[in-house]
């Protein structure tokens, strides 16, 4: 009997992906650690010089332009605050980038249009799993169980997020008459994940889903977006002529996730965004700090003092930054942030170069949602 094995191709870029993010995962942590997560980055790129495909394909110009601002990067070490810091993280963003760029234009090589997303299938089980396990637990109350559910306040929602486009996709590439059980499948997890993805009370992940979800409607034809637009408005009209309150039910869910629960906390909320402010005006002054070249790359304005702990990570040092934008400024300067806003517009560009010559309407459709 013939059994067919999995080729390392098809497996090495998930595998790492979830070395890397189920660290925030309780049942996969014991495995996959700040250790060994960089030991699998290093498997993957041996594997890929042996087959000499590191760099190999990559877009000349974004390969210039990621060059040049990890190399600006690399250059804020030499007046950074804390040096060492600086040096090892802009190393690692080097790999980092190259490695899994180079990985990602594999897969796309090695598999079709229709399967580019199929990477996320792996992370998208143990994500899923995990909310599973969460839920059927008993402790799943949406007001709190969800947040925080891997240690970090957001890191659930991100996950969600993260895996939304796989869910998008694949329910609308199964959405046919002949593919009854798949579109149920497809149609069942997208809305666990959707479902997830509130329960984590996240706004930053819901935000990234919507604006996912946006990029695919636009990407649709246009019969189809007044179908689903008319269906929508249908919908509405008639949920509030059977029932009224569902208006008042409607604005106060809005309202409750737009201040993360503290409507009905007792708390004086004065603006949608009240308990980011202090986080932001911090990163604000520092990015003002930061000037023209910066403070060091993976630096922080006041803490200068920095060692590596005995897990070899920066765990200890730092702070919230709340703002990623200010957050470039503050370490690699002006001249930082604008390499960063060229390599957004580049790869905006890019995206919508290849959404106007896609010859397939599906082809479109998956390019809004990575667009998204």
């Amino acid at each position: 009997m013939y059994i067919k094995l999995p080729r390392i191709a098809d497996n090495i870029l998930p595998i790492t992906l979830l070395f890397f993010m189920g660290t925030s995962i309780t049942f996969l942590s014991f495995i996959m650690n700040a250790k060994t997560r960089w030991l699998m980055l290093i498997v993957m790129m041996l594997y890929m010089l042996i087959q000499r495909s590191l760099i190999r394909y990559f877009d000349w110009k974004l390969l210039l332009i990621l060059s040049l601002y990890c190399a600006w990067c690399f250059f804020t070490s030499y007046w950074s605050i804390v040096p060492i810091l600086s040096i090892i993280k802009s190393l690692l963003l080097f790999c980092m980038i190259s490695v899994m760029v180079s990985a990602g234009v594999e897969w796309v090589k090695r598999h079709s249009m229709d399967d580019m997303l199929g990477y996320l299938r792996v992370v998208a089980c143990f994500f899923l799993l995990s909310g599973y396990l969460r839920y059927l637990s008993g402790t799943a109350i949406l007001e709190s169980a969800f947040m925080g559910l891997t240690g970090n306040p957001n890191m659930f929602g991100f996950m969600m997020a993260a895996i939304f486009p796989l869910f998008c996709w694949e329910t609308y590439r199964h959405w046919s008459p002949f593919y009854p059980v798949k579109r149920l499948f497809w149609l069942f997890l997208l809305v666990s994940c959707v479902f997830f993805l509130f329960a984590s009370m996240t706004r930053s992940a819901i935000l990234m889903s919507m604006s996912i979800f946006i990029g695919f409607i636009i990407s649709l034809d246009l019969n189809k977006k007044i179908l689903l637009s008319v269906f929508g408005m249908i919908s509405l009209l008639f949920i509030l002529i059977v029932y009224p309150p569902a208006l008042l039910g409607l604005t106060n869910t809005v309202k409750y996730y737009l201040l993360k629960g503290n409507v009905d906390s007792g708390q004086i909320v004065e603006t949608v965004l009240e308990n980011r402010r202090l986080v932001w005006s911090t990163s604000y002054e520092a990015a003002k700090e930061g000037g023209w070249f910066g403070v060091g790359y993976a630096a922080t304005v006041g803490q200068n003092d920095f060692t590596l702990n005995n897990r070899l990570n920066s765990a200890n040092y730092g702070r919230e930054k709340g703002n990623s934008q200010l957050a470039v400024i503050e370490e690699t300067g002006v001249i930082g942030f604008i390499g960063y806003l060229s390599i957004m517009g580049l790869i905006s560009y890019k995206l919508v170069k290849v959404f106007f010559m896609a010859l397939r309407k599906s082809d479109r459709v998956l390019i809004g949602i990575i667009a998204g």
